[in-house]
C-alpha cells in the first residue's frame, strides 16, 4: 500500500531521462496530496458549518505546502525501467515514485498541531479525523 505516481522521461542521456522521470513522478504525487487534503478540509468546514472562514483554508493551505515540501522529500522510487529508442538514440524511462500513506497522514495532523493547535482540537473532534484514522488505520 502505498501513494504512488509514474512519472516518464525522454532525453539522450540515460541519467537525465531518469531524472525526469522521478520528477514527473514527485509532481504527480504532490497533486495527490494537494486533492487529499483538499478533500479534509471541505470535510473539515462543512463539519463545522464556517464555509466562509478564511482562516481555517489559509492554516489547512499551509498544512499542504508543509507537508508536500517535507515528504516528497523522502519518497521513494519503487521501480523503474529504462529502453533505448535504436532510431534515434534516446532514452525513455519510467519511474513508479511512492510515499507511505500513513506517514502522510500522521504528518498532516502534525503540521496541523503545529500551525494552529486549537483548529487541531477542533479537527480531532470531527468526523474527518475519523475518516483520517480509519484511512490510516487500512494502509
Amino acid at each position: 500500500g502505498g501513494i504512488a505516481a509514474v512519472g516518464e522521461g525522454i532525453s539522450t542521456r540515460q541519467d537525465l531521462a531518469k531524472e525526469k522521470a522521478r520528477n514527473e513522478g514527485l509532481g504527480k504525487l504532490a497533486e495527490i496530496l494537494e486533492q487529499k487534503i483538499q478533500r479534509l478540509t471541505k470535510a473539515f468546514v462543512e463539519e463545522v458549518g464556517s464555509g466562509n472562514n478564511p482562516q481555517i483554508s489559509e492554516t489547512f493551505s499551509k498544512v499542504q505546502k508543509n507537508v508536500a515540501n517535507a515528504k516528497l522529500s523522502g519518497a521513494i522510487v519503487k521501480d523503474s525501467k529504462l529502453t533505448k529508442n535504436s532510431k534515434t538514440g534516446q532514452f525513455m524511462a519510467g519511474a513508479l515514485v511512492m510515499i507511505d500513506p500513513k506517514t502522510i497522514n500522521t504528518s498532516i495532523l502534525d503540521e496541523l498541531k503545529k500551525t494552529d493547535d486549537k483548529l487541531y482540537q477542533q479537527f480531532r473532534s470531527s468526523k474527518g479525523f475519523e475518516e483520517l484514522e480509519k484511512e490510516m488505520d487500512k494502509k
